[in-house]
């Protein structure tokens, strides 16, 4: 949700993380891996003179006035959170949306992320949820993000059976990014396996620049099976990540080279 004020604008995001949190109830997290999800709701102000598509990243200490900064902060359990991003806003069902961050993408800037997209969207009554998964944080961490990326997608399967329990307005927007992309198929595949057939009902997928070897999305799609609205796949042939991605892999072609 996100809310104007005289200098800028303050946004409310929630997230659900397998990270491991810095120390107890603190907002911070790190790169270490939490079997179990936790919950927290964040206010960001974005400054009032954000440029669209940017993140402007504080320095040493958070200036409201030119960058982005956490003004808020609140540990939420799971019946709690479940309670804020279903709550009526505007009078109506609020419309849910999930983003799943990529490789190579540290708490804070996946964070960021998502308030900087909510931000520009000008979304007014919805409830934007960051799923964070634990990753490195670094271009050499590739096989450890992948492996952590794993560890993380039954987690994500409850968080989104979880959240289409809830009163909300249309369809669940799913948005995997990279990496994020390839545990969002997974997560969705884990559910049709799982016959959670009403939960996929509820959901709206979307990949960015999808970090998923060719031959592995098709094995997951064979499973998850047609989609209501069909899964959409946005790429950029010059993604520099993903030719990273297919040399730390051996020169296997990702999904978004075939599009």
């Amino acid at each position: 949700m996100s809310t104007t004020f005289p200098s800028g604008r303050f946004v409310t995001v929630y997230a659900a993380n397998t990270r491991q949190r810095a120390a107890p109830d603190s907002r911070a997290f790190t790169s270490a891996r939490e079997p179990e999800l936790s919950y927290d709701e964040y206010t960001i102000s974005i400054p009032p003179g954000h440029v669209p598509g940017k993140i402007e990243w504080p320095e040493h200490q958070s200036d409201p006035a030119r960058q982005f900064g956490v003004v808020g902060h609140r540990v939420l359990d799971r019946a709690g959170f479940e309670r804020q991003v279903s709550k009526r806003r505007g009078g109506h069902p609020p419309d849910i949306g999930v983003f799943v961050h990529g490789y190579n993408t540290n708490y804070q800037e996946a964070l960021f992320r998502l308030a900087q997209m909510t931000a520009d969207a000008s979304v007014e009554h919805g409830a934007p949820i960051l799923f964070s998964w634990p990753s490195q944080g670094s271009v050499a961490g590739y096989v450890a993000d992948k492996d952590a990326a794993t560890f993380s997608r039954d987690q994500l399967a409850l968080l989104l059976t979880s959240i289409a329990r809830t009163e909300s307005r249309g369809k669940i927007t799913v948005v995997g990014h990279s990496m994020g992309a390839w545990l969002t198929t997974e997560a969705i595949r884990q559910l049709r396996l799982t016959e959670k057939n009403a939960v996929i009902a509820r959901l709206q997928v979307i990949l960015a620049a999808p970090d998923i070897d060719v031959d592995v999305f098709k094995a997951q799609v064979g499973v998850i099976g047609p989609l209501s609205p069909p899964m959409t796949i946005l790429v950029s042939q010059d993604d520099l990540a993903l030719r990273a991605s297919e040399l730390l892999t051996g020169e296997r072609q990702r999904l978004e080279r075939r599009i």
